[in-house]
């Protein structure tokens, strides 16, 4: 049987419920994909650029199989850097950036030639004659929201035709009180804003002006990455107090930055009940815990984990009573031992909550698998939210959309050959998640375009 009927398919009826998903349009809320790179529409200047050279997920796994850091974020040639990752991406396989790459090149250089230091030449040069520009990568994405400062100005996004591209609101480097760059971060807001940040009432007029702003260019949602949700009951008038220290240059406490955080996010989030955005909560990533890494290339290069231990109780669920029947929830976490707990939230508190698709260390085939088996169990796989790419990497958006709907097809399918439901409920159902879902869900059933 070849490859595009067999894989992850694993009976008749998956493969049946796969064919009547496959070319259904990609609707992808949460991604931290480069809009003025859209937007140019430019070819890329080589396969590296598209491969590996802003992906952390490709970075990690060459420093496993021992990879010079010269040759992944240092300052060899492009084309050196590829031949490196072809020389080890063999030993890549059973993990999901495996999958992708694999996808990756049989979807957008039409090759089934396996990447290794034999082929990596020759894919190269047919990298070279290929059509990569974005517009052409991104063939059979609807809509796409990206992860945006709220002092951006989203010039790109309107450079963009039909609203494809939308932008999503995320005011973290805001809650993180007295961390580095923040009172860098105010002034950058309060400069786009015209407004001197030297009080919380202040903080909170520029994100009000900038929730407003998001919400004429097309936002519907905001995403908030907290290691947990803070406990503390929101008090303005103590915000202050902690806002006016940091800025002083004196020490926070743990519990007033957990205070500060508290209070922000809940004004962050009764913004959002004005306008109707849908709500993403990605908990439990401990951001940065290779020292030696972030000493030397900073954020986002491949050193951050789950953390099983995250405690969602108290907190989440007062978050959540606080906003019930007000705000649409997605929850995110990164520790599967999370998954019930989260699925057991949302089905306590109805239409309005709902865990997202399996996140950052979690969406490999078994790991989405995994995510939409706990979502089937406890509340409801007819309800989920769909996948989402989370992607910088504009080559594996398709694929990962593509390897989402193959797992959800073969889980159905299975459900189908042990007679648990009718071959039309399946169908049914995985349309719902693969489009109509996070179509509804995020947009109000309006169009998207």
């Amino acid at each position: 049987m070849d490859f595009d009927r067999s894989y992850l398919l694993c009976s008749p009826a998956a493969r049946d419920i796969f064919s009547s998903i496959a070319a259904l349009p990609i609707i992808d809320p949460h991604n931290h994909a480069d809009a003025a790179a859209i937007a140019a529409d430019r070819p890329p200047a080589d396969l590296w650029e598209l491969v590996g050279a802003t992906d952390h997920y490709v970075w990690e796994l060459e420093r496993k199989c021992s990879v010079p850091e010269e040759f992944i974020t240092g300052d060899r040639p492009p084309r050196d850097k590829f031949r490196a990752l072809a020389a080890v991406f063999p030993l890549f396989a059973g993990n999901p950036v495996y999958d992708w790459t694999v996808l990756d090149l049989r979807r957008h250089l039409n090759t089934d030639l396996p990447l290794n230091g034999s082929t990596c030449d020759e894919i190269w040069k047919l990298a070279a004659k290929s059509d990569l520009r974005p517009s052409k990568l991104l063939a059979g994405v609807e809509t796409m929201c990206t992860t945006d400062d709220p002092a951006d100005t989203l010039e790109s996004h309107a450079a963009v035709s039909g609203g494809r591209i939308r932008p999503t609101w995320r005011p973290d480097k805001y809650l993180n009180v007295g961390a580095n760059g923040w009172c860098e971060q105010l002034e950058r807001l309060g400069k786009r804003f015209n407004i001197s940040i030297d009080s919380f009432s202040a903080l909170a007029e520029a994100l009000l002006l900038s929730h407003r702003f998001f919400a004429s260019r097309g936002c519907v949602a905001s995403d908030h990455g907290l290691t947990v949700v803070p406990a503390a009951e929101p008090d303005c008038a103590a915000a202050n107090g902690v806002l006016c220290k940091a800025i002083a240059g004196r020490h926070v406490s743990p519990a007033e930055a957990e205070l500060f955080a508290a209070t922000l996010l809940d004004f962050c989030l009764q913004l959002n009940v004005e306008t109707n955005w849908t709500t993403q909560l990605h908990i439990g990533a401990e951001r940065n815990v290779r020292k030696t890494l972030f000493d030397r290339l900073g954020p986002d290069a491949g050193g951050d984990s789950g953390n099983f231990a995250v405690p969602l109780f108290p907190a989440l669920p007062k978050l959540l009573n606080r906003f019930d029947s007000q705000l649409k929830f997605v929850l995110y976490c990164l520790d599967p031992a999370h998954y019930s707990t989260l699925s057991g939230l949302a089905r306590d508190f109805g239409a309005n909550v709902r865990t997202g698709a399996a996140w950052w260390l979690c969406d490999s085939p078994a790991g989405i698998r995994r995510q939409l088996e706990t979502a089937a169990d406890i509340e409801l796989l007819s309800q989920h939210p769909g996948m989402v790419s989370d992607s910088r990497k504009l080559l594996s958006f398709r694929s990962r959309f593509e390897l989402f709907r193959r797992a959800l097809a073969d889980l159905l399918g299975e459900l189908v050959e042990k007679r648990r439901i009718p071959a039309g409920a399946a169908l049914d159902i995985a349309r719902r998640v693969a489009y109509d879902n996070p179509r509804e869900f995020y947009f109000g059933g309006v169009t998207t375009q």
